[in-house]
């Protein structure tokens, strides 16, 4: 009896392996080759139903496993297994053809992803990477090949024969299944990059930062202004810029920060940190202006959730006292006349975001891709409402309900749908829509519209022709 279970269990695991690599394998070749229909097959809902499904059939097709007893000899005192009771043909011939046709369809499947890949690669070190995955394909592919012959050979009565393959086959079945299983595992889980990532987080860990999926405090404090920072000001605004362009801080404050008396505001520039002459140089930099706010993180895109924690621990332990806070990223013009306008209007004592808001977001779920997220990253169809990272502003009551909330829910590195969606959802938060403009929409700003952003960091004549438009003189005309 328990050798019938075991053997009965053997057979449906193994099938249910073959159809859940197989699964896999489709996975990553939607993923990459058909994008646009990925969402609408690879939800939780339907993956557990078709998982459901193949564990069902697995079961129902193995039965005849554990009713079909074994036939027992005794030789001199010990039992020998002889045969089973009935021959088992048709199981035989099912795991013959399931195994051809997963090896078949795996490596093409694989190759035409992988070919996909190069083609998206911006380097051939990214594919060349990945090509072990074909490798080990290949391998698989002859283990199956072997496990198909082993199979065969009863079904043709040349199981009795003198073959040395088949001899060695038998002799070595339980290595042989044991490479199968193996190599498809690590085929799947560990030579390809992109499913590596979903892997990682169900072990607590976001994959893209290596970070726990719960951000339980704020980066440790490095550098910072004074605790009356923002005494005296109406304003607060956080200009996000990377820690190693100071030339783009120093544009931002000989630019807006020129306007900082006329509209009663400060400025500062949250940064992370990065190698020891770039903190060595942020340090000076910050002795000098005063306005740096530099935490214990890498400065990264994938870590600036970490940056927009650190920004509003220091709005709720030091800058309250404002009316608004402004956050911009340092590729944006703005009316700054219209701007502090609206910001003169808002509820302080509210908590609403005023930006550009998504109201029901997609997740990029194609691997390879600058925004993607796992499944098991963020479990749901969509996102909640959130804002474009790019600017947005609110009371400094907004920002410390952010803050509180940061650590209550499960991190996600999008720094937009997590800082200000994710943890917006959490703190009650409601959104009201800017007059805001996509990328590089310069005739539409310079019309009225209170915001451009996208504005290249490397057309320095162009900014400040923007600027000047709409914020002075205009001296340059550009075409």
């Amino acid at each position: 009896m328990i050798t019938r279970i075991m053997v009965a269990f053997t057979g449906t695991n193994f099938f249910t392996h073959m159809v859940g690599c197989f699964l896999m394998t489709l996975n990553r070749f939607m993923a990459v080759c058909f994008p646009s229909n990925y969402n609408m097959f690879w939800s939780p809902r339907v993956l557990g139903i078709v998982l459901f499904v193949a564990i069902s059939i697995s079961y129902v097709v193995h039965t005849d496993l554990f009713l079909n007893g074994f036939i027992y000899e005794n030789r001199n005192g010990k039992w020998i297994l002889l045969r089973r009771q009935r021959p088992l043909s048709e199981i035989r011939i099912m795991t013959a053809v399931v195994v051809i046709l997963y090896e078949i369809l795996g490596i093409i499947l694989i190759s035409i992803t992988l070919y996909g890949i190069k083609k998206m690669a911006p380097t051939m070190r990214k594919f060349r990477k990945e090509v072990g995955l074909v490798i080990v394909m290949a391998i698989d592919c002859v283990l199956g090949l072997s496990e198909c012959i082993y199979e065969a050979s009863f079904l043709f009565g040349f199981n009795g024969s003198s073959n040395l393959l088949l001899k060695f086959i038998e002799q070595n079945y339980s290595l042989l299944f044991f490479l199968i299983v193996a190599m498809n595992s690590y085929s799947i889980m560990f030579l390809s990059s992109d499913l590596r990532q979903e892997a990682l987080p169900l072990f607590g860990k976001d994959s893209a930062t290596g970070r726990a999926t719960v951000l339980t405090e704020p980066p440790s404090v490095i550098v910072a202004p004074s605790q009356r920072f923002c005494h005296g000001f109406l304003y607060l605004i956080a200009v996000y810029t990377r820690v190693n362009e100071p030339e783009a801080r120093l544009r931002f404050r000989r630019s807006y920060g020129s306007l900082s008396s006329k509209y009663n505001f400060t400025v500062l520039f949250p940064l992370g940190t990065a190698d020891e002459k770039t903190n060595d140089a942020i340090l000076r930099e910050s002795y000098q202006f005063g306005d740096i706010l530099q935490t214990n993180f890498t400065d990264s895109f994938h870590n600036l959730t970490l940056k927009s924690y650190s920004f509003s621990n220091f709005v709720r332990k030091n800058c309250t006292s404002v009316r608004a806070v402004l956050k911009l990223d340092d590729d944006v013009e703005w009316n700054a006349r219209k701007v502090f306008a609206e910001m003169a209007t808002i509820d302080v004592k509210g908590k609403r975001l005023y930006c550009e808001c998504v109201p029901c977001g997609i997740p990029e779920r194609t691997c390879g891709r600058k925004y993607f997220v796992s499944w098991a990253q963020w479990p749901h169809q969509s996102f909640p409402p959130y804002c474009v990272s790019a600017t947005y502003f609110g009371s400094p009551s907004t920002f410390v309900a952010l803050h509180d909330a940061t650590s209550t829910v499960r991190h996600i590195w999008l720094d937009d749908v997590f800082s200000t969606g994710v943890v917006g959802s959490a703190a009650g938060l409601s959104y009201k829509r800017l007059n805001f403009k996509n990328k590089y929409s310069y005739r539409e700003f310079i019309k009225g519209t209170t915001f451009t952003y996208g504005v290249k960091k490397n057309t320095q004549y162009n900014r400040t022709f923007l600027f000047n438009s709409i914020n002075g003189n205009a001296t340059t005309i550009v075409t």
